[in-house]
């Protein structure tokens, strides 16, 4: 989701978007590494996304949901699979800002993460947390 807001004086066509809402399909669900969703309410604390982004220390709950979701940071697996994004293409703004499965190595390693996190956008969580996710997303590689 990107919150933006344009600020115009042009008349323009009004567009009304029905809202299909969900069609409990179960595709997030069944992709969501830590079991976050239950019955429309994503429990963060088990999201692999919110997790990859969290400073504090993690339960081993949480390392173990970190490792199966074979992420270093963010997990969009859950929306990629989800019927009404289908058609939406990634923005810009969106590629090579996610380190996600098997591409992580090809742009960041443990040796290079500190030159390279700054000039991305996830580089606002700061360097322990992508190092400590390297070092999980490389154990779950390993196995």
């Amino acid at each position: 989701v990107f919150i933006g807001e344009i600020v115009t004086d042009m008349d323009l066509d009004t567009v009304l978007h029905t809202d299909k809402g969900c069609l409990i399909c179960g595709l997030c669900v069944k992709n969501c590494p830590g079991g976050a969703i239950t019955d429309g309410i994503i429990e963060k604390e088990k999201c692999a996304s919110f997790i990859s982004q969290k400073k504090q220390e993690l339960t081993e709950e949480q390392y173990g949901i970190l490792k199966r979701a074979k992420t270093v940071f963010g997990w969009d697996l859950c929306q990629k699979v989800c019927p009404h994004n289908k058609k939406v293409l990634a923005s810009d703004a969106q590629k090579g800002n996610t380190l996600f499965c098997d591409d992580v190595f090809a742009t960041v390693t443990k040796e290079n993460v500190e030159a390279v996190y700054k000039d991305r956008a996830f580089g606002f969580r700061g360097l322990k947390v992508l190092q400590r996710n390297l070092e999980i997303y490389g154990e779950s590689a390993d196995e």
